[in-house]
């Protein structure tokens, strides 16, 4: 009798197991054939699949034609004290202090991440208090999202401006995070490993962590994650472009490190989402599909 006991036991984890497998798989289908539907992009762009040089980029004489296959995420990382639903207007919806595209090749299953520095000039949209277009001028692209009557239109507005920052690609999704969800997500790994490149401090020329000395190699954990990433002093020249640096070795460790935790816990994304979420630090276009596929593709 007790031999059958266990032997039942252990045919049921097996087959909770086949079930999770088939359940997760069916997921990851699910969210690919959502990201490869070019209708449900954000921005469809006019440089898209192209197969003739006439519809090619021309860089150093040299024409380059879009790369089939290619899913664009757009992430944004948004400044301010308080949560990304706060009661904001036009013109006062906070800056994108960080701007990424993600793209993921889907033939090759690489992944590369493009920086643009927050400075970047472009075609700015202002719009008034009702969402209407009153003016366009040339401006930083970090002041894009700002001019959005909601979080939506913020977001549409980055990404038309992203997309003709870089030759109008198009946009599938979009990702947007407070600054403040740094320390959460941080800490949902076990923390970051960066070496700090150069000192840095904040607008007052205060040190902002004793560990903060150029050479040093530390591990990041709460409060500490985001200074690393958000901190710099506007009155040193060049300060944006040092805290880009920053910013993509920041990423590129998390990036390595979450992949491999949620290979292990494919749970574990789902719950630092349910967490920013519940804090209204995350705005995503993405299904939780979607977001499966991108980790597990």
């Amino acid at each position: 009798m007790k031999h059958r006991t266990i032997i039942n036991i252990f045919t049921g984890l097996a087959l909770a197991a086949a079930v999770a497998v088939i359940a997760l798989i069916s997921i990851i289908l699910t969210g690919k054939s959502h990201l490869y539907n070019a209708a449900d992009r954000i921005v469809q762009g006019n440089n898209c699949d192209g197969d003739k040089t006439n519809e090619a980029v021309i860089f150093n004489r040299e024409p380059y034609v879009y790369k089939k296959g290619l899913i664009n995420i757009l992430i944004l990382g948004i400044d301010g004290e308080g949560n990304l639903y706060d009661n904001h207007s036009p013109g006062d919806m906070g800056q994108s202090d960080a701007v990424y595209v993600v793209s993921i090749d889907t033939q090759s299953k690489a992944t590369h991440v493009v920086g643009i520095p927050r400075d970047t000039m472009t075609t700015i949209e202002m719009s008034d208090k009702d969402g209407n277009t009153v003016a366009v001028n040339t401006g930083q692209v970090t002041l894009q999202y700002g001019y959005g009557q909601d979080i939506q239109q913020c977001t549409s507005l980055m990404a038309k401006s992203v997309s003709g920052i870089l030759y109008n690609i198009h946009i599938d999704r979009v990702v947007v995070l407070s600054v403040n969800s740094i320390a959460i997500i941080n800490d949902a790994v076990g923390g970051v490993t960066v070496t700090i490149e150069n000192d840095f401090t904040d607008e007052s020329g205060e040190v902002l962590d004793e560990a903060f000395v150029k050479g040093n190699t530390i591990h990041l954990t709460g409060e500490q994650a985001r200074l690393f990433v958000q901190e710099r002093d506007c009155n040193v020249a060049e300060s944006a472009m040092d805290r880009l640096s920053r910013q993509e070795q920041y990423m590129q460790a998390l990036e390595q490190l979450l992949y491999k935790k949620v290979r292990k816990n494919p749970f574990l994304i789902m719950k630092i989402i349910k967490e920013l979420k519940s804090n209204d630090m995350l705005y995503t276009d993405m299904t939780n599909a979607e977001i499966v596929y991108v980790f597990f593709r």
